[in-house]
């Protein structure tokens, strides 16, 4: 099931692949009577090119948690917040666009979802590693980027990033969120890639 399209959709609802057909319609149509108009219903697993471009009509969001680190949940959240979110996190984060910008989360879920929209809004380009080895993703993608790189990754990806191989001054910028980093986990990375600017963004 999906949108006609984004133009004049009220907002976008990403829906994971195990939501079922009758539980996407209830929810679309709470969220038609919530937002006062059309939703675009999409998957939670489509490109970050497609995400992006439907969520450029700046309406209502709604997406389900990944589940990493509890029960996965539906959040909803309207035009205004969307709004305040980014520009907290572009307030906080500081996005440079002399960094090459690579993320390890999904783009349709809670974590990816705020990097698209802070990108997009920001005009700074980011590329989603796919969601299969990425160990070995992230190493072909750092032998053909520009350094130095900006990565993005949940605590529990902290192994994948250690364990690819990178050379120490490939990375300047780790930006996790989805858990706090445990003491341990920020020694390691710093001792990996020294002077490495970490922002944990959990809390």
């Amino acid at each position: 099931m999906t949108g006609a399209g984004t133009a004049g959709s009220a907002g976008v609802y990403l829906r994971p692949a195990g939501v079922p057909d009758e539980r996407a319609d209830a929810v679309r149509a709470i969220l038609t009577e919530l937002w006062g108009g059309p939703v675009t219903v999409m998957p939670a697993g489509a490109a970050s090119a497609a995400i992006a471009a439907a969520l450029r009509a700046g309406g209502g969001l709604a997406f389900h948690s990944s589940g990493t680190t509890n029960a996965s949940t539906c959040a909803v959240f309207d035009a205004a917040t969307r709004r305040r979110h980014v520009a907290a996190v572009l307030a906080t984060v500081g996005l440079t666009d002399d960094l090459t910008w690579c993320a390890m989360p999904a783009p349709g879920y809670a974590y990816g979802l705020s990097i698209v929209e802070t990108h997009a809004a920001a005009g700074i380009e980011v590329t989603f590693l796919p969601r299969q080895d990425q160990a070995r993703q992230l190493a072909t993608f750092a032998a053909t980027a520009r350094w130095p790189l900006g990565l993005y990754l949940t605590p529990q990806a902290l192994p994948v990033l250690l364990a690819a191989g990178l050379p120490a001054e490939a990375v300047r910028r780790v930006v996790v969120a989805g858990g706090r980093l445990s003491d341990a986990g920020a020694r390691a990375l710093t001792a990996r890639f020294p002077g490495v600017d970490l922002t944990n963004m959990y809390g």
